[in-house]
């Protein structure tokens, strides 16, 4: 199946996600999990799941200070495996990268990038997307990693956080002021997944309606007020909503 038939099937099923209990840690561990791993190391960039062979990304987790796609990097998919705690994972060629035309680097506007990859056993997936952010009862920030690269296990799930106000997210960002149908934010962190002092923003977030959850974005940028994320006072992170980005992945 092409992206632009994954897309018109989420489109499809968009108004009716999957119904799960309750938005807790035990429905987010039966939602397809994906992270990037670069270099042969586990990055920070959590993946959203188009289907079995494609994703959305942050650009900026693809691409070099040109914002051109970084060739000199090796880049992989590494998934849950459906359910499962052991990971499946998959090569992405740096010809699999599509990278938004209208990218900034030095704004993050259109931070995002689409990664195509081959997994073993071609699964077929279907991944909701919650696309209207005016309809959501709530929003839960999602931060999920792997515990164990090598032997391809995930941890626990970490759920939690809270969005910022629209004034709030509009007070440190120029940008979010004239896209707030864009962006959601947060200030809210966790402990580094890599063993850093410095903590780190949510992954992912996931739109939730009378039950149901839907992908909603992923993280984008901070903005810091100071010299460093890891010293700030304050810090903003803005996650960039996907369902704005639905066209340009069907191209």
């Amino acid at each position: 199946m092409n992206i632009r038939a994954s897309l018109l099937l989420l489109l499809a099923f968009v108004c009716y996600l999957e119904v799960v209990a309750a938005a807790d840690k035990l429905d987010v561990v039966s939602y397809h999990a994906a992270v990037l791993v670069k270099n042969g190391k586990q990055t920070s960039c959590e993946i959203a799941l188009i289907d079995g062979s494609s994703g959305f990304v942050a650009a900026t987790c693809v691409v070099d200070a040109n914002g051109a796609v970084d060739t000199s990097s090796r880049y992989e998919v590494y998934t849950d495996n459906y359910g499962t705690r052991k990971s499946v994972n998959a090569p992405i060629l740096s010809g699999s990268i599509r990278v938004h035309p209208q990218f900034k680097t030095s704004s993050f506007a259109n931070n995002i990038a689409i990664v195509q990859f081959s997994l073993s056993g071609n699964p077929k997936l279907k991944i909701d997307v919650a696309v209207d952010h005016r309809t959501w009862a709530s929003t839960k920030f999602v931060r999920r990693s792997m515990s164990n690269l090598e032997n391809g296990e995930w941890g626990t799930p970490n759920t939690g956080g809270s969005e910022l106000s629209r004034s709030e997210c509009a007070a440190s960002s120029g940008l979010y002021s004239s896209n707030y149908f864009d962006f959601e934010c947060s200030t809210d962190t966790l402990p580094s997944m890599v063993g850093s002092q410095c903590r780190v923003p949510y992954g992912a977030l996931y739109g939730v309606i009378n039950g149901k959850m839907g992908i909603g974005g992923i993280y984008s940028h901070s903005v810091i007020q100071g010299d460093s994320i890891c010293d700030s006072a304050k810090t903003v992170h803005y996650f960039v909503l996907l369902s704005n980005f639905i066209a340009f992945a069907e191209n």
